[in-house]
């Protein structure tokens, strides 16, 4: 571009270089911030794309270990909300697999030991064979086949059973029954109960395991009492026997093949009744509980949401602290 200027009578002319348009100049301004905001862009889901992968290859190589029977380590927290809710899953998931892996080699340790006293008197029976009456064969055959009932009990999927809305008395009036022609009366106090939801088959186990243990470590003032307050259903199996060892947790008593020291080393038994009981009374969402009377004497006493009409509304379980 050239300029002609005037300077003290004397023509000058100027010359200067012109550039591009401005709108070429704000066009390539944008080009150039668009640019850089899809490569900010990529790199920012670069990066998302990286957070989000490593927890589902951690997810992926802890579930390659236990498809390999390995036992990965727990999965940490992760910021992500799903991937945090799986991680807690997954971890829900091992624990429950361990649980039951623990739960099988007690299984097998308990079948060995249980089974071993009566397989040896029955050989011993059967080498002793003309001085020893039937009654002995069939006493140990039935101590064997008592002894694997329990384990299949305790290890039976009662989840299968469809709850149905039934009479809790009334079933505890049918068991009572074949315990009273068994030579075993109990007395009963049984309160009004309204109809609920319960797994017949499960609760009869329940209640019979419980009424059995009286029985045997109990043997006198044995009662059955049943009462409704707040929605919650109780159930208690009392006896006057020698109660439970006082150096004992009562909670310990309930783990499978655990007996206490005292009442219970004379009495024939796997240790399962009441571990049993536990685990069907959780699976009715209720609590169990085992303890001393006062007086003397052993209460097994349970609760079960029953719905029934009462002040106030039934929330979650409470532990029980009820003594009788």
């Amino acid at each position: 571009m050239l300029a002609n200027i005037h300077v003290g009578g004397e023509h000058y002319w100027l010359a200067s270089r012109v550039g591009p348009p401005l709108q070429w100049r704000v066009a390539a301004s944008r080009v150039m911030i668009s640019v850089l905001i899809t490569l900010l862009a990529m790199l920012g889901a670069f990066l998302i794309q990286q957070r989000l992968s490593r927890p589902l290859r951690d997810i992926a190589a802890a579930a390659r270990k236990v498809r390999d029977g390995a036992r990965p380590e727990r999965l940490g927290n992760y910021s992500t909300c799903e991937l945090a809710d799986v991680a807690e899953q997954f971890n829900m998931m091992m624990a429950s697999l361990e649980e039951m892996e623990s739960t099988r080699a007690v299984m097998l340790a308990g079948i060995s030991h249980d089974l071993r006293t009566p397989l040896t008197k029955l050989r011993l029976a059967l080498a002793m064979d003309g001085h020893v009456g039937e009654e002995t064969y069939v006493r140990y055959i039935d101590q064997i086949d008592a002894i694997i009932s329990q384990f299949i009990d305790y290890m039976r999927d009662n989840h299968s059973e469809a709850p149905v809305e039934g009479d809790l008395n009334a079933l505890i009036l049918q068991l009572a029954d074949l315990f009273s022609e068994s030579g075993h009366a109990f007395q009963l106090n049984l309160g009004d109960l309204p109809l609920f939801r319960f797994r017949p088959v499960a609760m009869s186990r329940v209640v019979t395991n419980l009424m059995d243990n009286a029985c045997k470590y109990g043997g006198a003032g044995l009662e059955v009492k049943t009462w409704c307050t707040h929605g919650l259903a109780y159930l208690a199996v009392l006896d006057r026997g020698p109660g439970l060892p006082l150096h004992q947790d009562p909670r310990y008593l309930i783990r499978p093949f655990v007996r206490a020291d005292v009442g219970r080393s004379s009495a024939a038994g796997t240790g399962l009744g009441l571990a049993i009981v536990d685990r069907l009374v959780r699976i009715h969402g209720g609590s169990f509980q085992l303890k001393n009377r006062h007086g003397g004497g052993t209460q097994a006493l349970l609760v079960l949401k029953s719905g029934c009409a009462a002040v106030g509304r039934a929330g979650p379980l409470q532990p029980i602290e009820t003594n009788l």
